[in-house]
């Protein structure tokens, strides 16, 4: 379980708030990993939170190397 003891700036999205007309932007949301897979060069994960759930995806370019994408593969 998450217990942040240091508030920051950053803005957190809560996965029902999420809108088709946020497609393509990058947010940080906050749940259960629900599954992982790679997929070529790419990692596909599906974050889940109480009823809702959303796919994030990762490909190695040049800023998420190929390491990072094995381990998002990997994650379990």
């Amino acid at each position: 379980m998450v217990q942040s003891q240091t508030v920051t700036s950053k803005q957190w999205t809560k996965i029902e708030d999420l809108q088709p007309s946020m497609a393509g932007q990058k947010v940080l949301v906050r749940g259960y990993l629900q599954v992982s897979r790679g997929v070529g060069k790419g990692a596909f994960v599906l974050i889940r939170s109480t009823f809702f759930t959303v796919q994030g995806v990762a490909f190695q370019s040049d800023t998420i190397s190929d390491v990072m994408v094995k381990y998002i593969a990997g994650l379990q």
